[in-house]
């Protein structure tokens, strides 16, 4: 009797910046909207522990936009402090 080894499916998370917040989906439906980056990366973690128990496959793919302008990147911004008052 031969036996048919079934390719196992890759569950693709991805997370992405919106108007909102941070939108988490895995590819099907949208999982959680996020404050921050970090939250969602944190929640996509959590689930990716869950598949691993169950003996299934996953990854993140994280959508990052950046400005066109480079003086909207604020971690490019000059920074200004006042003198020192003596």
């Amino acid at each position: 009797m031969n036996s048919v080894v079934k390719p196992q499916e890759t569950t693709i998370f991805s997370a992405e910046p919106s108007q909102y917040g941070w939108i988490v989906s895995d590819g099907a439906a949208q999982r959680g909207l996020f404050v921050s980056e970090r939250q969602a990366i944190d929640d996509v973690k959590k689930r990716q522990r869950t598949l691993k128990k169950q003996g299934q496959r996953s990854s993140l793919e994280v959508t990052v936009i950046y400005p066109e302008k480079p003086s909207d990147r604020p971690w490019q911004r000059r920074h200004w402090s006042a003198p020192k008052l003596s």
